[in-house]
């Protein structure tokens, strides 16, 4: 889209590329302020300055700012700016061109974040061992449980351990060998696995 103003920063032109970009047409644009066209307000400090350095001849006035459609959406968009002067050398007018990055800038940012998530996969594979670490010493220092958890899964384990024979002291054999390895449990939480006991779920998130 490229943008001719005034000194006044009027719409003197607008090109179709601008029609198409921001929703109005060249009659309706021509005249206009154009920070009251297509900036959103308040009117950001960044914008603000570079309307000052282009007024004092800055020929590297570029900037990257969000803009407002004429339906109301919000684009952002990287402006190339040049000062225009007259014959004696004042400032005259800009020609602005700008370049919708909306989508570049999402998918910018979602790998950024993708990024930080991978970041902490290192963190969140060393908690799952220490986890896996802490289970395999508790069940080694209590038979029955040694037992259950050599048969089966540990996430099944705890699902039955309410029907298992003793299964109210397994359970609070467990919710104390978790305590001394520095994992909240609650001993009758054991015994309410299926009314869906908040205290376990946190306790299985750390040692599953």
């Amino acid at each position: 889209a490229c943008i001719v103003l005034d000194v006044d920063s009027r719409v003197v032109d607008w090109n179709p590329a601008a029609e198409k970009l921001f929703g109005y047409t060249k009659e309706e644009a021509t005249g206009r302020p154009c920070l009251e066209l297509i900036v959103p307000t308040p009117v950001d400090e960044g914008v603000q300055d570079v309307i000052r350095r282009l007024r004092a001849g800055d020929m590297h006035a570029h900037n990257v700012n969000e803009n407002r459609t004429r339906d109301g959406r919000r684009i952002t968009c990287e402006w190339f700016n040049t000062p225009m002067t007259d014959d004696e050398g004042r400032f005259a007018g800009t020609i602005a061109v700008a370049q919708d990055i909306t989508q570049r800038m999402q998918a910018e940012e979602s790998l950024a974040r993708d990024a930080l998530l991978l970041a902490n996969v290192p963190n969140k594979l060393s908690e799952a061992i220490d986890g896996l670490i802490a289970l395999a010493r508790i069940a080694q220092r209590h038979p029955p449980l040694r037992r259950l958890f050599a048969s089966e899964p540990a996430e099944t384990v705890l699902e039955r351990l309410p029907q298992t024979e003793g299964g109210a002291a397994l359970g609070a054999a467990l919710a104390g060998l978790l305590a001394e390895q520095g994992l909240r449990a609650d001993a009758g939480a054991f015994t309410v696995r299926r009314a869906g006991d908040k205290d376990l779920g946190e306790v299985l998130a750390k040692v599953l």
